[in-house]
């Protein structure tokens, strides 16, 4: 439904999360006319779970929020991300070059 990624980082996000969900909301009510559903909303946004302001974002402005922990298998995660980073033209080092232990 919303094609969009979307993180809140920090409270003045709050109004544009609202608005962009609202206007995705209302696009799918009127699409579904008389066959109206139940319609949720979520979001994927890993950073809810290492700042500590963002759970304190949802327990204010949206306390009826339920977290949903999925995790993935952390080769598929890489590829994911590495993909991802790419796409958005992050500079990054090969991937042959990513194999092997982390440093100290």
């Amino acid at each position: 439904v919303y094609e969009r990624e979307f993180c809140m980082k920090q409270p003045s996000d709050v109004p544009n999360l609202v608005r962009h969900y609202h206007d995705a909301h209302l696009k799918l009510q009127q699409s579904l006319k008389d066959n109206y559903k139940k319609i949720n909303f979520g979001l994927k946004c890993p950073g809810v779970l290492y700042r500590k302001h963002d759970l304190n974002i949802y327990r204010k402005y949206f306390p009826r929020t339920r977290l949903i922990i999925g995790l993935r298998h952390p080769v598929s995660w890489f590829e994911s991300f590495y993909n991802y980073q790419s796409y958005r033209n992050v500079s990054l080092p090969p991937t042959n070059q990513l194999i092997g232990r982390c440093g100290p």
